[in-house]
């Protein structure tokens, strides 16, 4: 979940009043306010600080680093082998990739090539 990790990488001191954006005025007065304030000036130093840790901790490298570091390099090693991608070959794929994935836009194009005035008789 996105939310508690933002919660934790950037700290509350950072944390402002949430925009909703479908409350258009709404959200440009709170935006007006942090623009006033001098919200980034003030915060510079709390988001260096949360880009580091972000760099640094939270990233797929780092994670996969401290994994390897977990791992026993006394085991046999084996080789491994990694093969292309071939899924077109699997009929169930191809339908998928051709047909299902673009069955909308081509539904579309037809509802709209059948009534090009875009009013729906009765």
């Amino acid at each position: 979940m996105v939310v508690p990790i933002f919660r934790i990488i950037f700290q509350k001191a950072l944390m402002s009043q949430p925009i909703d954006i479908f409350n258009f005025d709404g959200a440009i007065k709170i935006i007006d306010s942090l623009i006033a304030n001098d919200r980034y000036e003030k915060s510079k130093e709390i988001l260096t600080a949360c880009k580091n840790k972000v760099l640094d901790e939270y990233n797929i490298f780092d994670y996969a680093a401290k994994i390897c570091d977990t791992l026993n390099p006394e085991l046999q090693k084996k080789e491994v082998v990694i093969k292309p991608c071939v899924s077109v070959r699997n009929s169930h794929n191809f339908l998928n990739y051709t047909f299902k994935r673009h069955y909308y836009k081509f539904k579309k194009r037809f509802l709209d090539f059948c009534n090009p005035s875009g009013t729906l008789d009765k």
